[in-house]
């Protein structure tokens, strides 16, 4: 028999003596008491292994929780029903800033200042009746700061209460940064003079949003009102809506695409668009951000430069022809003037000379045309009445037509700095095309007003510069232009007539451009075309008309002509010797000055030099002036050029001339510019002024 358990051995010899033997029928049922506690004892000892282990796992979970526990920066109160203080922990930044030992058996709401303890106070009862979590925020100034807590309390099941203090400062801060940036964001976005908006994904049917500036590039005054209306209906081809859509579905955006579209009003706009799609997780768009400038105003500044560009390439051809057929001209014109001076005003070779005569004015025209926008013309101007101008060219063009002009001038207009000749040209061709469009008769209404160009209060929208104007409207009831025509009727040789040369109205641009205005026109088939002018209003006094005397003075004294032209100098020095002078000639400006010393060494002066300007590959009268009044101070200089609107002729005294005769010029435009220079005037000499005459 195995040796038996220790604890079996002490119970028999206490119940049967130390000498006790187990009788051999015992022995079985010793055995199976003895395995029993055996067995027992294997159990116990598991069990307390299993206790053992137990107890250290939960000790080590306890301490693991206590870490997590001390680890997290929240306060931590556990409280009861009324919200007495039991336990607390304090938080890693310090904020708790009494001791648990302090704070328990103490209320929580009886703790802060009196309006957070009152909060607390509701928050608890709260809790313990609605058995949920409630939680509210409050502010507390410490250490010279303000701070700010969240408190979240969590009911138990044991009718205790966990409270959760939390320093959200740093989100308060982070909060604020944000509603800051937001609110510069909106602002920026509310005052920049761009629009941007938010539309749905096809862009057709709706805005979802927009700023101030995108209702205000549309004409409408709200944008709750912009909203309403349906992107489409800005376009005017919708097509370009489509071709947009489309390549924002294949791209994800456009950028600086131009677009025709047209405000509420129906005025046409261009506009620059740049938008980008936003997505959904699942690819398909959103919706569609994007920002729309208004390049109306810069469009046509590009279409004025790019007019101005063609008019003066036209120009420089334009020039040359036209300085070559003044030249030819004067000599036709000079000689008919001439032969007319020694016919009898009576005979039938005086009229035929004046029909030829006629007929040479009618080219002159033409070339005055070449001139108006060739490159560096520049108009004479001086202070007139825009009234007067209007009134008689326009009576001069519509008389014995079916046409009715109307005028409607405002009593206070302000005179302007023109060239007469060049405006009257202007109304001219106006009111021609005007008068051609109403061919069954009809009312012309001819207006004047003044009118101030600035950006704060007056008109605005104009390729001007600030100031004062005179806006001119000439208005028909005529067919109307077609809207694809518009912007060609100014270009050179663009012309819809049968017989039209292209000319007038490109003359009529250039003419007003350089007398720094502006042209517009507006029209509507059926209904009638209008065009405006802007006018820089004068600052000076009206100037009058001199007008000179119908008598050819005896000339008395000596002339020097200098043009490189030889058929120029002998219909001059014809003329000259008619008009009683003695005349020599010089071809350039070398010659010129050569011919002048000899003279004032011999001491027989000239007393006169007509210069032409222009003299190719030798010096002309603009750098030989000077050098010839240095050597004879006492000689009277006259500018004589084929381009008539040289800059140099519209400010002739500047460079030392006394006077001028455009090319091409007759006896009798000779003759003023002597009589002028001789008597001391120093004015010049415009075909418009009566001229002398046999």
């Amino acid at each position: 028999m195995e040796e038996m358990h220790s604890l079996l051995k002490r119970q028999l010899k206490k119940y049967f003596g130390a000498t006790f033997h187990v009788p051999a029928q015992w022995e079985r049922f010793i055995e199976v008491v003895d395995a029993a506690y055996k067995e027992f004892d294997a159990d116990r000892t598991m069990l307390e292994r299993s206790l053992d282990l137990s107890s250290q796992e939960l000790l080590q979970a306890n301490s693991e929780m206590r870490a997590i526990f001390q680890s997290i920066p929240d306060l931590l109160f556990r409280l009861s029903n009324n919200g007495t203080i039991l336990d607390s922990k304090a938080g890693g930044t310090s904020d708790f800033y009494r001791s648990t030992e302090e704070l328990k058996g103490r209320r929580i709401q009886d703790v802060p200042p009196e309006e957070v303890g009152r909060k607390f106070a509701e928050t608890v009862r709260l809790v313990v009746e609605t058995k949920s979590v409630a939680s509210f925020e409050y502010s507390l100034a410490m250490r010279n700061q303000i701070s700010f807590y969240e408190a979240r309390l969590l009911p138990l099941l044991d009718d205790q209460i966990i409270a959760i203090i939390r320093n959200i400062t740093s989100r308060k801060e982070a909060e604020k940064a944000l509603r800051e940036s937001e609110e510069k964001y909106r602002t920026l976005v509310e005052n920049v003079n761009v629009g941007i908006y938010r539309s749905a994904d096809d862009m057709g049917n709706s805005f979802l949003q927009a700023n101030p500036a995108m209702a205000k590039i549309f004409g409408y005054s709200s944008i709750e009102e912009f909203l309403k209306v349906p992107a489409l209906q800005f376009f005017r081809n919708p097509e370009q809506l489509k071709l947009i859509v489309q390549e924002i579905s294949s791209n994800g955006f456009v950028k600086d695409r131009e677009l025709l579209l047209h405000k509420k009003d129906g005025t046409p706009i261009v506009v620059s668009c740049t938008a980008k799609a936003q997505y959904n997780a699942n690819g398909t768009i959103k919706w569609v951000d994007g920002v729309i400038e208004d390049i109306t105003e810069r469009k046509q500044a590009e279409e004025e430069i790019l007019k101005s560009s063609k008019l003066e390439s036209l120009g420089i051809l334009a020039g040359g022809i036209a300085h070559d057929f003044n030249n030819i001209l004067t000599a036709v014109i000079g000689n008919i003037s001439l032969a007319k001076s020694k016919v009898d005003p009576e005979s039938p070779s005086y009229s035929r000379l004046a029909a030829a005569e006629r007929a040479s004015s009618r080219a002159q025209d033409l070339t005055q045309q070449l001139l108006t926008f060739s490159k560096g013309g520049a108009p004479i101007r001086k202070s007139a009445s825009i009234e007067e101008l209007l009134k008689e060219s326009a009576r001069f063009v519509m008389s014995g037509s079916n046409v009715l002009c109307n005028f409607s001038i405002a009593d206070d207009l302000l005179p302007a700095d023109i060239d007469e000749g060049q405006i009257s040209q202007v109304i001219n061709n106006l009111v021609i095309n005007t008068q051609q469009a109403m061919p069954r008769g009809g009312t012309i209404t001819i207006s004047a007003e003044n009118v101030t160009v600035n950006r704060q209060t007056g008109v605005t929208g104009l390729p001007l510069e600030e100031g004062k104007y005179i806006k001119i409207t000439i208005q028909d009831q005529g067919t109307g232009i077609p809207e694809d025509h518009l912007d060609k009727i100014f270009d050179p040789y663009f012309t819809t007539k049968q017989h039209g040369s292209g000319l007038g109205l490109t003359t009529t641009y250039t003419i007003i451009k350089k007398h720094g205005g502006y042209i517009s026109v507006k029209s509507q088939m059926g209904v009638g075309t209008t065009f405006s002018i802007y006018l820089p209003a004068s600052r000076g006094r009206l100037e009058t008309k001199k007008v000179i005397a119908k008598e050819t003075a005896a000339g008395q004294g000596r002339i020097l002509i200098m043009d490189d032209e030889e058929i120029i100098r002998d219909v001059a020095g014809s003329m000259m010797l008619y008009l009683g002078y003695d005349v020599d000639f010089a071809k350039d400006g070398d010659e010129a000055i050569d011919r002048v010393r000899k003279a004032v060494e011999s001491g027989i002066p000239f007393n006169i030099i007509i210069m032409d300007l222009t003299i190719p590959g030798g010096m002309g009268g603009k750098d030989a002036v000077q050098k010839i009044l240095a050597i004879d101070p006492k000689i009277k200089a006259i500018a004589s050029s084929g381009y008539s609107n040289d800059p140099i002729m519209a400010e002739f005294k500047k460079y030392g001339f006394s006077a001028i005769v455009p090319k091409p010029y007759k006896l009798e435009d000779v003759n003023n510019a002597l009589q002028q220079v001789t008597s001391g005037s120093h004015a010049s000499t415009h075909q418009d002024i009566p001229n002398a005459s046999q």
